[in-house]
């Protein structure tokens, strides 16, 4: 919380793993009327390129295509929370939530929710991912 108050930018653009350190920092960003760009949006890029090519489901105008989508999202999350008042960070999750919902066959999912859907794919950010993921997979059988 301190950071933020003393924070001199007009724009917070994290590089990775969320920037916001508590829930309730999207807000008090919004409050001092600096811009949020979750990082999970504006670095979907790499994500985006690497899953094209694992599934092998498309080309790199695909690619280029999908990730050119990415300001388009970022301004659909500032224009929701401009007209609801709520933070960019708490209108991004909700999206995301919603995406997550749907692939559970629900409207919505809440954070911390443990859910039930069909994976396309499951990346992860280190090497640690894979022997993290096995027992988790074993046990579900």
């Amino acid at each position: 919380m301190a950071e933020i108050a003393t924070l001199n930018a007009p724009i917070v653009a994290g590089g990775a793993n969320n920037q916001l350190k508590v829930e309730g920092d999207g807000q008090r960003l919004m409050d001092r009327g600096i811009l949020y760009a979750p990082d999970y949006v504006i670095n979907a890029g790499g994500i985006i390129n690497v899953s094209t090519e694992y599934m092998a489901d498309g080309c790199e105008d695909l690619v280029r295509t999908r990730i050119e989508a990415i300001p388009g999202r970022l301004e659909a999350i500032w224009a929701e929370s401009a007209s609801s008042g709520r933070d960019p960070a708490a209108v991004a999750d909700a999206m995301a939530q919603k995406l997550i919902g749907r692939a559970a066959g629900r409207t919505q999912v809440a954070a911390g929710e443990i859910v039930n859907c069909r994976v396309d794919l499951a990346m992860f950010h280190d090497s640690s991912g894979p022997r993290r993921l096995k027992p988790m997979l074993e046990e579900l059988g």
